[in-house]
């Protein structure tokens, strides 16, 4: 699929001139040592595909019904903000209902957690909206690597996927329609 990569880089849009690459937008969400901060108290929720969505309208995750889990290898953040995940061909999103920037989350290896850069540019909701698109999709498929089963969807290659992002009020009547 390595291949591909190429393929993705010059796929065009009937709205070219709105084509955005993630890493102008979002930003990916800082990692805390876990070993230096929780020693005492491995206990998480951990965010994994499972919580995700393929539908950004149905990808509120409410952290009362994610377990707790005892683990000391995991990637811990504390950041509110977007999840996404390439699986078997789909992209899933997902953003958490009811958090508090205090709150520690756990998220697995297979899930991308990001935030947006500037609020006066792009909204939460229509990243992921993009996110799941068809056209964000087959972006991401020519970027995965690895057997269908072990698909792997590189932090800068999620950065590369490309979306239209019109203006914050148009993107707000998009989410409305």
């Amino acid at each position: 699929a390595r291949y591909f990569r190429e393929d993705a880089l010059f796929m065009t849009s009937e709205k070219a001139e709105m084509l955005t690459e993630l890493r102008d937008i979002i930003t990916i969400s800082d990692r805390i040592n876990y070993v230096e901060t929780y020693a005492e108290n491995p206990t998480f929720k951990i965010i994994s595909d499972r919580n995700l969505s393929d539908n950004y309208l149905s990808c509120n995750i409410d952290l009362a019904k994610v377990p707790s889990v005892a683990t000391d290898d995991v990637n811990l953040t504390k950041a509110n903000g977007g999840y996404y995940s390439f699986l078997y061909n789909k992209s899933l999103v997902g953003k958490i209902l009811g958090k508090n920037d205090d709150d520690t989350i756990g998220v697995s290896d297979e899930v991308i957690h990001f935030q947006i850069k500037d609020h006066n540019r792009c909204n939460l909701d229509y990243i992921l909206k993009e996110l799941t698109s068809d056209y964000a999709s087959e972006q991401a498929r020519c970027f995965v690597m690895g057997l269908e089963m072990e698909e792997h969807l590189s932090i800068e290659d999620f950065l590369s996927i490309k979306i239209i992002l019109p203006s914050l009020k148009e993107q707000s009547e998009i989410l409305i329609n």
